[in-house]
């Protein structure tokens, strides 16, 4: 990460496996960055010393994490200095933890950084964190866009001096939703930050809150114009490969575009010749430099311009092909990516595999057979559905053959039979409430009352409307797992791991509508 910072891009993307240390990482890579330009600025060999802090923005729930691992590797005399801007006193009881607080208002945090000195090393070693629907709605400024005709005659948007935060009315302690990542800007209004230019570098944890360069979140970035950026996040491209598009925009400078007559078959290959792009830059003015610099260098950054690659992965059907080349030549120059099974080389003929302290587990696949009134119950909804498992063309035979089935493989049907399997009484409840999407119904009865929802999914699948719902803990829970094989296994588990063997157990569950 040192050496990609210290390159043309300055940054990249840290995408390395869940539980492979990507905070700590982030944490070290602050400390040691700060310790080569203390040395660099003690050797005499920096012009004009700037050290800035570093401002991390992540969800509101890894704040506890940043701290915890500050507090645990890098606290004490010398190292780094942590400083929080995301929620007040009122709302943290710690004494140590209201220490780092700066405040509810972009004032406290602008005083702040002002009374920073940029020529002091030690500034470079303050890590500010913050979650990122509060600094959009907390930095972020806006005003009416006023429109203005350039010679070209085409409108130009501007904003006005006095533009003002989005969000400028925040009483102590209330902190707005981490779904306010996801706010749309106003295509009528004009954003900009008065804290440009305040950071020597940006990291970005769960990234992919970054990906859609048109929302709140992203622009609060942008507009902090930060030389260096990362990007952390284990799923990077967590929906679609435009996805990246949102880093591109982020990490490339405006000032190197390229124009677009560049042959868009040739650009992403990898025995395309450099000096093909050098030859069609007008370097003028020298804000070509940087590109310059990296092909000599043998980096093909160009390769990273967040609009060719938009016109690539923004079709409603991308070629394969032509995205599969742009992801090789862009993520092998910004992505970072280590796994539980990587190797490192710590010289001296030593290694040292990533996550080998941590204890080894085991897979277990368990095959679990129903009793026969539930055998029965599932026989019954497989005769109903197996007809539409699958869809084939018109005038062809649709029975099952003796070969196996044909055609194409029905997911509606598919999925129902697989909740049947968890639980039929999940069949029941499609059957009674309607095909459409149940996720609104199970939201308000989960809401609805103290229960979770149990209640209503009692009176949806009961056999009878007779019959009332159980009043207590024990009866309902043998009716929620009574048509459920792998439910009343699990109750088995716990049963035998913590009452019979007085050991403690954490479930993970992985299946439909897992709250009952």
């Amino acid at each position: 990460m040192l050496s990609m910072e210290n390159g043309v891009l300055q940054g990249g993307i840290n995408a390395c496996d869940c539980g492979t240390g990507k905070t700590v990482t982030c944490l070290g890579l602050i400390e040691q960055a700060a310790n080569q330009m203390a040395k660099a600025m003690e050797a005499g060999d920096l012009d004009e010393p700037a050290f800035r802090p570093t401002l991390v923005a992540c969800p509101s729930q890894l704040i506890d994490v940043w701290y915890d691992d500050w507090n645990r590797f890098f606290n004490g005399p010398g190292r780094l200095v942590f400083r929080q801007f995301y929620g007040s006193e009122a709302t943290i009881t710690n004494p140590v933890r209201k220490g780092t607080l700066l405040g509810t208002k972009l004032k406290d945090l602008t005083k702040y950084l002002e009374a920073l000195d940029q020529s002091d090393p030690a500034t470079a070693r303050v890590v500010i964190v913050t979650a990122y629907s509060t600094w959009h709605r907390r930095t972020l400024m806006a005003e009416e866009a006023v429109v203005e005709d350039d010679p070209k005659g085409k409108g130009k948007a501007r904003a006005d001096a006095d533009a003002v935060a989005v969000d400028d009315e925040f009483d102590d302690g209330y902190e707005p939703d981490d779904d306010d990542e996801e706010t749309t800007a106003n295509p009528l209004m004009v954003y900009t930050s008065s804290l440009k230019h305040q950071f020597g570098r940006v990291i970005c944890d769960e990234a992919h809150a970054l990906k859609n360069g048109r929302t709140l979140t992203h622009l609060a970035i942008k507009h902090l114009l930060a030389p260096k950026i990362w990007f952390v996040s284990a799923t990077p491209m967590i929906n679609h490969v435009k996805d990246l598009t949102g880093y591109l925009s982020l990490l490339w400078k405006e000032n190197w575009s390229l124009g677009t007559d560049l042959d868009a078959e040739l650009f992403y290959g990898e025995d395309m010749d450099p000096s093909d792009v050098l030859d069609r830059i007008e370097d003028n003015d020298g804000s070509k430099a940087d590109l310059i610099t990296a092909v000599n260098r043998g980096q093909n950054i160009f390769q990273l311009e967040p609009a060719r690659y938009s016109a690539v992965a923004n079709q409603d059907h991308p070629d394969s092909e032509s995205i599969g080349k742009a992801l090789r030549a862009i993520l092998s120059q910004i992505q970072l990516r280590h796994t539980m099974a990587t190797v490192i080389d710590m010289g001296n003929g030593k290694e040292l595999r990533i996550g080998e302290n941590i204890p080894h587990y085991r897979i277990t696949t368990v095959e679990l057979a129903m009793s026969p009134i539930q055998r029965r119950h599932y026989a019954h909804v497989w005769d109903q559905q197996v007809g539409s498992l699958y869809t084939v063309a018109a005038g062809e035979d649709q029975s099952l053959e003796k070969d196996g089935p044909t055609g194409c493989l029905n997911m509606v049907t598919h999925r129902r039979l697989i909740h049947a399997s968890l639980n039929l009484h999940l069949e029941t409840l499609v059957c009674r409430v309607g095909k459409k999407s149940l996720v609104k119904d199970i939201n308000r009865w989960y809401d609805a009352a103290k229960d979770f929802g149990v209640t209503h999914f009692f009176r949806q699948t009961r056999p009878a409307k007779f019959f009332r719902p159980y009043e207590d803990r024990l009866s309902m829970a043998e009716y929620m797992s009574g048509f459920s094989p792998k439910m009343q296994y699990l109750c088995h588990l716990v049963n035998k791991i913590c009452i019979v063997e007085e050991r403690r157990v954490q479930i993970v569950v992985d299946m439909p509508m897992n709250q009952w």
